[in-house]
């Protein structure tokens, strides 16, 4: 038996945005050798790079994420394998945010189906944000699957941290 390679590692310090991440990761899951990303400092909008990863595991590449000091290391097991099945792409829940807002701004109602709160995506937090504001929002079961709904007025201002989702602050700024 031959000596086992260790993983070839690229360093990202300090990122600007979760994309960078998330581009790195997809880079890495290219190659058939294991990869490791280091990454220094803060990662802006979080979710987005666990979205990353949720869909390169749906690629068979295998993503470990571990703390370490003063960052994250992530191990990439490619390569990326087309899925044998239909791979099924849900709403943006970007674009799902301005509809949802809508709904309750113009005192109709509007649902997003084929998304629900179980989605990778961390926009669907945009349901807890308009339950903050007052409005009736949230996800029901139909028999195609879930879906996201909102309506009603808001009737309460909040203070939100949308660090996580900053896509979501054109859509809740009308809102407030």
């Amino acid at each position: 038996l031959g000596a086992v390679e260790p993983p070839v590692e690229v360093l990202l310090e300090s990122p600007e945005s979760s994309q960078e991440v998330s581009g790195l990761l997809l880079a890495l899951a290219a190659w058939d050798k294991p990869h490791r990303l280091r990454v220094r400092g803060n990662i802006p909008s979080g979710p987005y790079v666990r979205m990353t990863m949720a869909v390169l595991r749906s690629f068979d590449v295998d993503v470990h994420q571990t703390e370490e000091e003063g960052g994250r290391s992530y191990l990439v097991e490619g390569p990326l394998q087309a899925p044998q099945e239909i791979f099924p792409i849900e709403p943006d829940a970007s674009a799902a945010a301005v509809a949802l807002v809508a709904g309750c701004l113009s005192g109709g109602a509007v649902q997003v189906p084929g998304l629900g709160l179980q989605s990778c995506q961390g926009d669907v937090r945009v349901i807890d944000y308009l339950q903050a504001f007052g409005c009736q929002a949230g996800e029901r079961s139909t028999p195609e699957g879930a879906e996201l709904f909102a309506t009603g007025l808001p009737t309460q201002g909040v203070d939100l941290d949308l660090s996580g989702e900053p896509d979501l602050a054109p859509a809740l700024v009308p809102m407030a």
